[in-house]
């Protein structure tokens, strides 16, 4: 282990130890394997629910380990991103095919939806020091993510063009399959853009003053702006 690399001593930084000389032990490993195969993330909802109705205050006390729980995960993912970018695209490749197969998409879209909702709900309280907490976690949060694709980070040139010409191609057949099924009547997206539409009819009714002095005024600016360069090509 890299000492100069060491900000602090923990747990962790124990467990990077011993883990190292585990390493070693060809035995460790195939017990580990057999270990992880045999994962059963199925039960962790049965998991949760013991804790909670056993134990509620024990329960608590690690609801409140959760930020260091949950920023174990991240650098863990982050650190794991780092390196796999020097990883044989064919490798890469096949990785990332097998980890794709094999994750729960459902669980992880309701987990999203379930964060977002709490966001939702903790906004809608009148209090001063969420705001200045949203706020603060939302700036950290824009500067990492310029960080991790702007920058030359491990010899990984101009990350954001490579995004770019990447992500293109996909959106563009996403937009595709979304438009067509945008046109069959009581799809999901159907009636998902029929719900946008109705909620930015009732903002435009409900706020006059809004619309006048706010909305106009962009629109007919975007639309010089389209005008304009138009005349450029």
């Amino acid at each position: 282990m890299d000492e100069a690399s060491v900000s602090k001593r923990g747990p962790i930084e124990g467990s990077s130890r011993i883990l190292r000389e585990l390493l070693r032990s060809p035995r460790f490993k195939q017990t580990m394997n057999i270990l992880l195969r045999e994962m059963d993330p199925e039960n962790v909802s049965l998991l949760v629910r013991t804790l909670v109705y056993e134990d509620p205050e024990f329960f608590l006390s690690l609801l409140g380990a959760t930020p260091s729980l949950i920023n174990v995960g991240v650098k863990g993912i982050v650190e794991t991103c780092r390196e796999m970018i020097n990883f044989p695209p064919g490798l890469l490749e096949e990785y990332l095919s097998e980890t794709a197969s094999e994750l729960d998409a459902e669980q992880i879209g309701e987990a999203i939806g379930l964060a977002l909702l709490l966001t939702v709900s903790a906004a809608d309280t009148d209090n001063p020091i969420l705001g200045v907490v949203g706020t603060d976690f939302a700036g950290r949060f824009r500067k990492g993510l310029r960080t991790s694709i702007s920058t030359e980070a491990d010899g990984v040139a101009g990350a954001l063009t490579v995004l770019v010409e990447k992500l293109v191609p996909v959106l563009e057949d996403v937009v595709s399959r979304m438009g067509d099924e945008a046109t069959r009547e009581s799809s999901e997206m159907n009636e998902l853009v029929k719900t946008v539409v109705g909620g930015m009819r009732t903002i435009a009714t409900q706020n006059p003053e809004f619309m006048k002095s706010v909305a106009v005024p962009l629109i007919e600016a975007w639309r010089q702006i389209l005008a304009e360069a138009e005349s450029l090509g």
